[in-house]
């Protein structure tokens, strides 16, 4: 586990930023995030992860690797993380298909504790223009009516609907999450408050 670890940085801290950055916390702060984090270690063991991996966090190379180590480490600590396919075929052949569908399809048919859902957004919002407006979590009934009513739109119907799609089909939670921030898979299961709208 520990080769895994430092083969993808995540115990090592080689530059003088990520030093400083490292040694900035006190060691109270340390405890303290360790501690917060451990009840939803002990919980999400042996549990089914499924993330929808695309948008931004594919394409930039620090956000990849950021990414990874954040699945690398779900998998050091006992989590099952599935990473739902892309449409890709032989000779590296790309297909254009709503890949939140088929993570949705994949998370129901695995039965998984949650799926995650890495976007170029926060989450969902009652009203886009107020950004005090971040909704941390809504039941999948308040989800509908929000489609319903208009207040959720555009690009967000289709990702909202594959997120009911997937609780319809047994997954037991869904996290839109934005891919943007760094170790945005971490923050989102083991903080709190996460940093995402968690649909359940």
């Amino acid at each position: 586990m520990i080769n895994e670890l430092n083969s993808l940085n995540i115990v090592n801290v080689n530059t003088p930023d990520e030093i400083a950055a490292h040694t900035t916390l006190s060691a109270a702060s340390k405890a303290s995030i360790l501690i917060e984090a451990l009840p939803y270690i002990q919980k999400f063991a042996g549990k089914t992860m499924v993330i929808k991996y695309g948008g931004n966090a594919m394409i930039s190379e620090e956000l990849k690797t950021k990414v990874m180590q954040d699945i690398a480490l779900m998998k050091c600590i006992g989590i099952k993380p599935v990473i739902a396919p892309i449409g890709a075929g032989k000779g590296e052949t790309t297909y254009n298909i709503n890949a939140d569908y088929v993570a949705a399809e994949v998370a129901g048919a695995l039965q998984a504790e949650k799926l995650l859902m890495l976007t170029t957004t926060k989450g969902i919002y009652t009203s886009l223009d107020d950004p005090k407006s971040f909704l941390s979590s809504i039941p999948k009934a308040d989800a509908t009516a929000m489609i319903e009513n208009g207040t959720i739109q555009g690009g967000m119907i289709p990702k909202v609907e594959a997120v009911l799609h997937a609780l319809e089909c047994g997954t037991h939670r869904v996290s839109i999450i934005d891919g943007r921030e760094p170790h945005a898979l971490l923050l989102e299961l083991f903080t709190n408050k996460g940093i995402g709208t968690e649909i359940i």
